[in-house]
C-alpha cells in the first residue's frame, strides 16, 4: 500500500475469510462493491439471491477455473474470462472450482457500505482500545492520517468516546 490515490494488490495477499476475499475493505473501496469468492465445500461460489431490495446491479468475472451461474433458472457455463451482468431483480446464484469477482452498485447512489458497517467497526475498535489503548494510539493516528476524511471523523468521534483523555485526531 501506499500513500497515493491508487493501490495494487493480488488475490493471493487479501486475507481471506472463509471463501470470502474482501477486496473492496483490502483496498479501502467505497464507491462500489467488490469482492472475490472460492468455492464452499459444496461448490457455491455466489448464493442464491437477488438485489431487488437494494436495487444493485452486479458483474461476475471468472477469474480462473470454471463456473456455472443459473439466473433467473437459465444455466450459463462459464470459463475463465466470462462476465456475467446481473440487473436487481434477476435470482442468481454459481458454482464451480474457479473465483469469481464480482462487482456491485446501485445505479444513482452512492455506496453506503460504510455506514452499515460502522457499527460494528466501533465495537471492534472500542474493545481493542480499551484493552491496547496505550499500544495502539500511534499506530492508529497514522492510519487516521491516510484514512478518507469521512472515517477521519468517525474514528476521531471513536477516540473521543473511547479515550476521553486522548486529543482527537
Amino acid at each position: 500500500m501506499n500513500d497515493s490515490q491508487w493501490q495494487v494488490a493480488r488475490l493471493d495477499d487479501i486475507e481471506r475469510r472463509g471463501r470470502d476475499i474482501p477486496v473492496r475493505e483490502h483496498l479501502g473501496i467505497h464507491a462500489f462493491g467488490i469482492n472475490a469468492y472460492t468455492p464452499g465445500e459444496d461448490g457455491t461460489l455466489i448464493n442464491e439471491h437477488d438485489e431487488a431490495g437494494s436495487g444493485q446491479e452486479e458483474l461476475y468475472i471468472v477469474l480462473g477455473g470454471k463456473a456455472t451461474f443459473e439466473v433467473d433458472g437459465e444455466a450459463i457455463d462459464a470459463p475463465p474470462g466470462t462476465l456475467v451482468f446481473v440487473g436487481p431483480e434477476s435470482r442468481r446464484k454459481a458454482t464451480g472450482d474457479g473465483t469469481v469477482l464480482a462487482v456491485g452498485a446501485t445505479p444513482g447512489e452512492q455506496a453506503s457500505w460504510c455506514e452499515k458497517e460502522l457499527p460494528a467497526a466501533r465495537h471492534r475498535a472500542f474493545v481493542v482500545f480499551r484493552h491496547t489503548a496505550d499500544a495502539a494510539r500511534p499506530s492508529l493516528h497514522l492510519k487516521l492520517r491516510r484514512s478518507t476524511p469521512v472515517f477521519q471523523n468517525h474514528h476521531s468521534s471513536l477516540l473521543r468516546t473511547c479515550l476521553p483523555s486522548q486529543d482527537a485526531v
